[in-house]
């Protein structure tokens, strides 16, 4: 089911909105941020929160899990790795092996 409508975006618009989520942080792009969203708790532990308080992780979690649908988790780390932490192509590809070889990572 589709809570979201992320078939307007690039594959890169795509990338950058799951970053920015990944990290607690609404991105410009999905526009204007829900309500309460900076005073919002990123999650509740308690039964009472999770069933009558909306934290970030109930508004995050089915955006994020469409986009890792559509673009694949392959693409995300990707993404991450050469925009976050600063690695080539070359060097995510290498790791990606050993990840696979080591059947630490399956796609």
């Amino acid at each position: 089911m589709k809570i979201f409508d992320i078939s307007k975006f690039t594959e890169d618009e795509l990338l950058q909105i799951y970053n920015s989520l990944n990290s607690w942080q609404w991105n410009e792009l999905l526009g204007e941020k829900p309500k309460n969203w900076d005073s919002m708790k990123r999650w509740h532990n308690s039964i009472i929160g999770r069933l009558f308080l909306k934290s970030k992780r109930d508004i995050i979690s089915p955006i994020n899990r469409q986009i890792r649908d559509e673009v694949g988790l392959n693409k995300i780390l990707k993404w991450h790795w050469i925009n976050n932490l600063g690695k080539t192509k070359e060097e995510y590809e290498t790791w990606i092996s050993n990840e696979m070889a080591n059947n630490h990572l399956r796609f």
